[in-house]
């Protein structure tokens, strides 16, 4: 709270309690098209493929892995409401796989969309498969390239993933994991975004079955050249067991070997980059280990590993105190804010995990903290034997709060009919006077912050709560909003900011308008006997009830690009009074 502000309160206000972890609410969410499709068996981001400026999601349904003998398919979800967007398919209905591994692959074909990654490797020695890996168009969901194993039973395509541009031709490259190939060495390879052509193949040793996970990760070693994680969860003893390797994308050197010092724990099931966690300015990695035994066998771990040195910075696992093995770690996900703290954040998945005392699998998505590693949620499944969490992910802004989604399959759910599957897609939700949504940059070069305080913790009889917008560009008109609802409107009325609060019931402080200080800070008292809304009718206003809950946001006049005027919002704030 600003000093100015203080002396406007005349007491010391106390910002509205908030508990350590956040509240989730689903939302959509997705079911498969027929029974046993198992749809959500893989989720992945998709980038907005549909340029409508929110994050899509991918998914698919692996009905012909369960033996059905009904075709697989990948879905790419409109992140705005879950609509499809695509429907992708294998060139043969013998793929039963098609969909095993899934990635956003970055722009292939240079038209400016993301493109889409889907691995269809085939585990089955019996089965006269060749595995392949499928890039389509974001744009269309046309063929752009597919790549085919050298031989029967390299579980190629088992894992994909885009990686940026390795080889400096400007267009966004990838890598496919191949686990059993060359002896059960295993191997990942580098192919070229805008030609198809191999660029870089890195080895396992031994029995390895290396590339069983593979992820971007960034430029580790500082030249310049994005580089690679690799997991080898399933490797045999002597080799590389239960490890995740960093190679070098520019010349594939190997930079960096991670264990856990449990051969048996298959950390490197899956990989992910972390950013930055420990700010030493190294980049750091991400891995699950669904089989550790951390409290109890097999309940499964994720860590964060120094990308300086390789030790562990943080160790998490299914503690629910329910019978395991939870599968703790089996999915993961990073690289979006959730949370609001302006550093990404973490998703892991538990699809085994019990939900109650019955022993039967709900499954759980957790979700942890970028900053300190503290859990922000557990969110377990609907149903018993739904298996949440048989992926999951961090998707980016899908519904335009400014705030991360993520989403996560489960496998196992009947929804439309059984063993369905479906696919959730969550948004975090605010704490009482916690952030709504946030503010688009203004002409300051920020985005505004709006702010609620209340001494007596938002009671609707202290009438004690106070509003504070910081950030603001110094000197500028504006007022205060109210509504019931929390709605995504962009560019209302031809501004530039993001209306959190759209209805048909909000109401304006007309007679509150203010003027923003010279350090872009305003306060106004909110009188709860008094909120304007529409619905009041003629009385103009109506008294805030203890259980109603009433969202804010503030209005301003604002200068665009060359000076143009224009208007903006501050983030918004949600109060339920007590």
């Amino acid at each position: 709270m600003t000093a100015a502000f203080q002396a406007l309160l005349l007491c010391t206000t106390a910002w509205g309690a908030q508990s350590g972890t956040i509240q989730t609410t689903d939302v959509f969410e997705v079911s498969g098209s027929g029974p046993l499709d198992s749809f959500g068996a893989r989720v992945s981001p998709a980038g907005d493929v549909n340029q409508d400026g929110h994050a899509d999601v991918m998914a698919a349904s692996l009905a012909g892995a369960l033996g059905t003998g009904s075709p697989t398919y990948v879905r790419v979800l409109s992140g705005r409401d879950g609509s499809v967007l695509h429907e992708l398919r294998g060139q043969s209905s013998a793929e039963t796989h098609f969909g095993a591994a899934l990635d956003a692959a970055g722009d292939l074909d240079g038209d400016g969309f993301p493109d889409l990654l889907v691995g269809s490797p085939n585990p089955d020695p019996t089965a006269p498969i060749f595995g392949s890996v499928y890039a389509f168009s974001g744009a269309d969901g046309s063929l752009i390239h597919r790549w085919v194993e050298a031989q029967i039973n390299e579980d190629f395509g088992r894992a994909v993933s885009g990686v940026g541009d390795v080889n400096g031709d400007g267009r966004d490259d990838i890598v496919i994991g191949s686990p059993r190939a060359a002896n059960s060495r295993g191997f990942a390879r580098i192919y070229s975004g805008a030609t198809g052509q191999p660029i870089r193949t890195y080895f396992g040793v031994g029995g390895e079955r290396l590339g069983a996970a593979v992820s971007e990760f960034g430029d580790l070693d500082g030249d310049g050249v994005p580089d690679v994680l690799v997991g080898s969860p399933d490797g045999l003893l002597g080799s590389c067991p239960s490890c995740v390797r960093v190679f070098s994308g520019f010349d594939g050197a190997p930079l960096l070997t991670l264990t856990d010092g449990d051969p048996l724990s298959r950390l490197g099931a899956a990989v992910a980059p972390a950013g930055d966690f420990d700010g030493d300015g190294i980049l750091d990695i991400l891995a699950g280990a669904p089989d550790a035994s951390i409290l109890e066998p097999k309940d499964g771990a994720a860590y964060i590993f120094s990308g300086a040195d390789g030790t562990v910075l943080r160790r998490w696992s299914d503690r629910a105190g329910l019978p395991l093995p939870s599968g703790f770690g089996s999915s993961i996900g990073s690289g979006g804010d959730i949370d609001g703290d302006g550093l990404p954040d973490f998703v892991v998945g538990a699809p085994t995990a019990k939900g109650a005392a019955n022993g039967l699998a709900r499954g759980a998505l957790y979700g942890y903290s970028g900053f300190d590693g503290r859990r922000l949620f557990r969110i377990t499944g609907a149903a018993d034997r739904d298996g949440l969490g048989s992926g999951a992910c961090i998707i980016g802004d899908a519904n335009g709060d400014g705030f991360a989604n993520f989403a996560a399959g489960a496998s196992l759910a009947s929804g439309t009919s059984l063993i369905s599957g479906k696919v959730r897609v969550f948004r975090r939700v605010a704490a009482n006077g916690g952030v709504l949504c946030l503010g688009q940059l203004n002409s300051s070069g920020v985005g505004s912050v709006l702010e609620a305080w209340s001494q007596s913790g938002y009671s609707a009889v202290a009438n004690d709560v106070a509003l504070e917008v910081t950030q603001l560009p110094p000197n500028v008109l504006g007022y205060f909003l109210v509504s019931p609802d929390f709605n995504i409107a962009a560019g209302v009325g031809g501004g530039v900011g993001t209306l959190c609060i759209a209805s048909t019931n909000i109401g304006r402080y007309s007679a509150s308008i203010g003027i923003s200080s010279s350090s872009g800070e305003l306060g106004f008292l909110l009188d709860n006997t008094s909120i304007p809304l529409p619905s009041a009718g003629g009385a103009g206003a109506v008294a805030a009830k203890p259980g109603e809950t009433f969202n804010f946001q503030f209005w301003h006049r604002d200068a665009g690009p060359g000076g143009a005027p224009t208007s903006n919002l501050s983030g918004a704030v949600t109060i339920t009074f007590l």
